[in-house]
């Protein structure tokens, strides 16, 4: 009669062959596992790596920026005057351009936005020919 210690585990024979391979599959898998976590600490390298030049770039840039606003605010104070004219030229460009792009979209004032619109009063197109 078989006991519970001459079973096996689960209730099967004893095959030399098994714990061979057991051994061989438990070898695979502790290979596959230190590939595993030889693969994960490489990404990680890299991935810190990535990090620290886009922070060296981010503060390159940053440097780049600053420099550039005190070359222009120390141009602006040697030539206050330039600076204004410059301004003002910018300011009247901007507002012809807004000028010309309200008119070409909306032709001539409330007409193209109300085609019926006539300066206060709404026309009727019964009697108009196009």
């Amino acid at each position: 009669m078989a006991t519970a210690g001459n079973r096996g585990s689960a209730g099967t024979e004893y095959r030399p062959g098994l714990q061979s391979q057991e051994g061989s599959l438990s070898g695979m898998a502790c290979a596959v596992k230190e590939k595993a976590q030889d693969l994960a600490s490489t990404v990680t390298s890299k991935a810190e790596n990535a990090w620290d030049s886009t922070k060296q770039m981010g503060s390159a840039v940053a440097d780049t920026a600053e420099n550039a606003w005190e070359q222009a605010t120390d141009f602006m104070r040697r030539y206050p005057i330039a600076t204004m004219c410059v301004g003002f030229g910018f300011g009247f460009l901007c507002a012809r351009l807004m000028e010309d792009m309200g008119s070409s979209r909306f032709g001539r004032g409330m007409r193209g936005f109300y085609p019926n619109y006539s300066g206060g009063q709404y026309e009727s197109n019964a009697g108009r020919q196009n």
